[in-house]
């Protein structure tokens, strides 16, 4: 899969440049997703969320986990 990463919110695109054995297309997706639905809280200070943006972040972000396996 190709990734767009001008899809991506600068956090994530910074994240993604970092991996240098490449980002997974599960993750990828898991970024753009983010990006879609809650782009106003990525990389905001929880102390600073009210408790309803605190729900939607806590909502999104509970989803299966992503394993990365870094080849040796």
């Amino acid at each position: 899969m190709k990734h767009d990463l001008s899809k991506l919110h600068p956090i994530h695109r910074e994240a993604y440049l970092g991996f240098a054995f490449g980002v997974t297309d599960e993750l990828y997706d898991f970024w753009l997703g983010l990006n879609e639905s809650i782009p106003d809280l990525i990389g905001k200070d929880p102390k600073t969320m009210t408790k309803a943006n605190k729900e939607r972040l806590q909502a999104r972000v509970q989803t299966k986990p992503i394993t990365v396996i870094r080849p040796v």
